[in-house]
């Protein structure tokens, strides 16, 4: 594992990942998040609570995280994202679950389809079960883009495992109180831009570690 762009002045995407209390969950995601983030990605870590087994794990990767922050609370979601959202400098924002593997070159993959169409707001990897997915009814929100990428549209994505230009925070500001990741996205899908999953559903996934991983039938807003 090398430093990669995490203290590059010119990296063109920041990671956040926070943490809890899932000491096993955050040593396998956080390593693969660091593992797979290539020359052009800071990642940063906040983590919530005093869980002496988690703590260990993040003590662990320190010397590879780009910002870390510790909140003796758990302030849950929304305070860390806006911490990120307004204090990092990349193109490019995301997030990554303390309970999700990345897909490999997922950070590159997201980038490159970004860079092609102008109008992509916030890209994400499949989060759902191979089940989940019916090819018959999602043709009709397929679309094709320039570079051969394709675009599972949708006004909302989930918040982790995507990738958000930066001007659409511009545009928005930091999430505001109460507000979710599914309805910040619809906003910014409000406001023009293109919001969806790329590529193919069962090659392109952010696997959850949580039992059943993430199904339509237990998932919810960020």
């Amino acid at each position: 594992m090398t430093n990669h762009g995490r203290f590059m002045s010119d990296a063109s995407t920041d990671v956040l990942m926070v943490s809890f209390n899932r000491a096993e969950y955050t040593a396998r995601a956080l390593h693969a998040l660091l593992e797979r983030s290539d020359d052009s990605m800071r990642v940063w870590l906040w983590h919530n609570g005093e869980d002496e087994a988690t703590l260990e794990v993040v003590k662990r990767y320190r010397p590879w995280l780009y910002r870390f922050r510790h909140s003796r609370e758990n302030v849950k979601l929304r305070n860390p994202t806006n911490w990120m959202f307004e204090n990092a400098r990349g193109r490019f924002l995301s997030k990554v679950d303390d309970d999700c593997i990345v897909p490999e070159d997922w950070g590159h993959q997201l980038r490159a389809a970004h860079d092609v169409e102008p109008r992509f707001g916030v890209l994400g990897c499949w989060r759902f079960q191979p089940e989940d997915f019916f090819p018959d009814l999602a043709s009709a929100k397929i679309i094709k883009f320039a570079g051969g990428w394709q675009l599972l549209v949708n006004m909302w994505v989930e918040g982790s495992g995507f990738l958000m230009k930066r001007r659409c925070m511009e545009e928005l500001g930091a999430l505001r109180e109460g507000q979710s990741f599914t309805q910040y996205c619809i906003d910014i899908g409000r406001r023009g831009w293109i919001n969806g999953r790329i590529g193919n559903p069962t090659a392109f996934t952010a696997i959850s570690l949580r039992p059943g991983g993430l199904s339509s039938r237990n998932a919810s807003p960020v």
